[in-house]
């Protein structure tokens, strides 16, 4: 093989390594980050409320112990 193929190889496999290296880091970021907003999201004793609700139209009943109103 002359020295302008092996160049050529060697520069795409270089960017198939920085294009994988790119989809890790950008789905590794996007996992991380939904998951503090899911953490900060998510129900606590203190924010449901302490006494239930009333659904008189029954309503889809949602999570932390509320209703849709």
């Amino acid at each position: 093989m002359n020295i302008r193929r092996k160049s050529l190889i060697v520069a795409m496999l270089a960017l198939f390594v920085s294009l994988n290296l790119y989809l890790f880091a950008h789905t590794l970021l996007k996992s991380v980050i939904a998951s503090k907003f899911a953490v900060a999201d998510s129900c606590d004793e203190k924010s449901a409320p302490s006494s239930p609700k009333e659904n008189p139209n029954r309503m889809l009943f949602v999570g932390c112990g509320g209703f849709l109103d």
